[in-house]
C-alpha cells in the first residue's frame, strides 16, 4: 500500500463495523498505525468486531381496534353513526 492515510470500511450483511483509519508512514518503512474513527482508540492488531447487529425491518404493531377508531376515517364513521341514531331522537324531542 502507498504511504498516507487510508480508511477501511467493512460492509457485512446484518452487522455494523466501525471504520478504521490506517496511517502508513513514508519516513519509517513498515511503520503502520491503525485507529478506530469514532473513539480514536489505537489498535495493536487489526481484528475488528461488530459494534451492533443491524435491523433492516421494523416490527409490525399488533392489531388494535382503538387505532381504527382514532384514525380520521374511523372518526368520520363514528360521527355519522351518532348523527344517524341521535339526530332523529333530538328532532322528536323538539317537536313535542
Amino acid at each position: 500500500m502507498p504511504a498516507g492515510t487510508h480508511l477501511i470500511e467493512v460492509s457485512s450483511l446484518g452487522y455494523f463495523f466501525s471504520p478504521v483509519r490506517v496511517d502508513i508512514s513514508a519516513r519509517n518503512p513498515g511503520h503502520i498505525q491503525a485507529a478506530l474513527t469514532e473513539n480514536r482508540r489505537v489498535l495493536n492488531e487489526l481484528v475488528l468486531e461488530p459494534l451492533k447487529e443491524e435491523q433492516y425491518y421494523e416490527m409490525r404493531e399488533p392489531f388494535n381496534i382503538l387505532s381504527l377508531l382514532k384514525s380520521p376515517m374511523g372518526m368520520m364513521v363514528g360521527f355519522m353513526v351518532v348523527m344517524v341514531f341521535v339526530m332523529p331522537k333530538m328532532m322528536e324531542n323538539i317537536g313535542t
